[in-house]
């Protein structure tokens, strides 16, 4: 399993070389894009988190598993593991006044499930990049509380660029 720490800070562009590198992974799939593939795509979706749900987030990690574990599927009552593209667990508890507790070193983890989402990009033909960064928009988007309308109002600007 690997981990990627996001933070949510500011907005740079990725340089030359690392944009080079993921045109490469999203232009050359004659096999399924890999675990590896994803956190880099990932890292790039990242810096497209509109300004407007970054302000609500903390450090996050993001981690690529191939599906969903067993918690997972028993607490969204899953059907099938394909069921579910991403999922944001946060470790913050409730403190007083509305202040959050975490222990030294926890951050919160987006989880997001490698086969589901290549089966659905397999299923729309939809650029996997865009994919991407409409699935973790609508997960973070959702855990911060944003309505239906502001998460797709985010996904259009995003998606313009």
């Amino acid at each position: 399993m690997s981990v990627t720490m996001a933070k949510c800070e500011s907005t740079t562009s990725p340089d030359k070389k690392k944009k080079d590198a993921i045109n490469r992974i999203v232009m050359n799939f004659s096999t399924p894009p890999t675990q590896e593939d994803l956190e880099a795509l990932c890292e790039e979706a990242l810096e497209f988190i509109p300004h407007e749900l970054k302000k609500y987030l903390g450090d996050f990690s993001i981690q690529i598993e191939e599906f969903p574990d067993m918690d997972a599927e028993e607490e969204f009552d899953l059907e099938s593991p394909y069921d579910l593209l991403c999922y944001y667990k946060s470790l913050h508890t409730p403190g007083l006044n509305g202040v959050s507790s975490v222990g030294k070193g926890d951050a919160d983890i987006l989880y997001l499930y490698r086969r589901p989402l290549l089966d659905l990009w397999a299923e729309s033909e939809d650029d996997l990049n865009d994919l991407l960064k409409r699935t973790i928009i609508e997960e973070l988007g959702q855990h911060c509380g944003f309505d239906d309308h502001e998460i797709d109002e985010f996904i259009s600007e995003i998606l313009e660029d």
